[in-house]
């Protein structure tokens, strides 16, 4: 199988990502322009890592507005996430190298706390072949309780070998070998205003037209100026190790300046999460805790004070 994207702008990048760190071929700015795009476009943050088992971390408190899941939480806006990706530990009938969880811990995880209720925002929720549906489900009642319209999308990665074959010997599925996963991509719309008001159907569609304009226009990487495929054809690495091909999809489809967060990452994820700007992460496997978010950083010390002094916290 061969496979390339119709943009030869969308390899060339991948490309370089694999030589080098995305900040190398970034232009340089001098001060009057550097100071020209962050009034415009807000800082670019490298990337935080924090350690946690997200179930028992306060992720609301962290990475959430504060206002939670109901009325008041709704006109408060909720967070300041644009993306969510997530890779839960299913619980699935085999034997898994790590601790699964309960369908119920995932669709409790505070998602509609962390989501930017002013505009359109994206969760990226990865799901094996029989959680599929439920992984739908999921993600419509984080929408309900966001006060956001949801629609939903399949991303499909196509597993290949070391010969850029279909993974013929996997180790999943009964009838047939499951050659591919999925990757459920929820589109959140705004249906609420600030003031908590229900806002008609035209209005509904006003609102859309301008989301979708907003995020053409918060992209601030116009080298690509195309929409991505929903497949993705990549090599099997790691034991649940999902393809770095995914950070520059979202990338380009919120752009450089908007906050994104990963959860249930590992050490793996931080890595390719470094080559660009502005992403959290969060997974009781990676190595350590280290906040370059300010504002994240003030939540972590005050929710976990105890903790605080172990964090490694740096401005650049």
């Amino acid at each position: 199988m061969h496979y390339v994207l119709d943009d030869p702008r969308a390899n060339e990048e991948s490309a370089l990502c694999l030589r080098r760190d995305r900040l190398d071929i970034m232009p340089k700015l001098n001060p009057d322009e550097m100071r020209r795009v962050l009034s415009t476009t807000g800082p670019l943050l490298p990337i935080s890592a924090i350690q946690a088992d997200l179930r028992g971390f306060a992720l609301e408190k962290v990475c959430g507005g504060g206002g939670g899941d109901n009325d008041e939480g709704r006109r408060r806006g909720g967070g300041e996430f644009r993306a969510v990706l997530i890779d839960p530990p299913w619980s699935i009938s085999m034997a898994l190298p790590f601790p699964s969880l309960r369908d119920g811990e995932i669709e409790n995880l505070k998602i509609p706390a962390v989501l930017d209720r002013t505009r359109a925002c994206y969760v990226f929720l990865w799901a094996t072949q029989r959680k599929t549906p439920l992984a739908r489900e999921i993600l419509q009642k984080w929408g309900s309780r966001a006060g956001m319209r949801v629609v939903t999308h399949d991303l499909v990665w196509v597993k290949l070998n070391q010969l850029n074959r279909l993974v013929s010997a996997g180790r999943t599925g009964y009838y047939f070998n499951h050659a591919k996963e999925t990757c459920v991509v929820g589109v959140y719309y705004p249906i609420v205003d600030r003031q908590g008001r229900g806002i008609d159907e035209e209005e509904e569609e006003n609102e859309k037209k301008e989301n979708e304009e907003g995020s053409e226009n918060n992209n601030d990487n116009d080298s690509f100026p195309f929409k991505d495929s929903d497949v993705i054809c990549a090599k099997v690495r790691e034991v649940s190790r999902k393809p770095d091909e995914i950070y520059g999809i979202i990338e380009r489809l919120v752009g450089s300046n908007s906050k994104k967060l990963e959860l249930f990452a590992r050490n793996w994820n931080v890595s390719s999460a470094r080559r660009y700007q502005n992403w959290v992460c969060i997974g009781n496997q990676i190595q350590k805790t280290v906040i370059m978010d300010d504002e994240i950083s003030k939540k972590f010390d005050r929710e976990y004070s105890e903790f605080a002094p172990a964090a490694t916290k740096s401005k650049e």
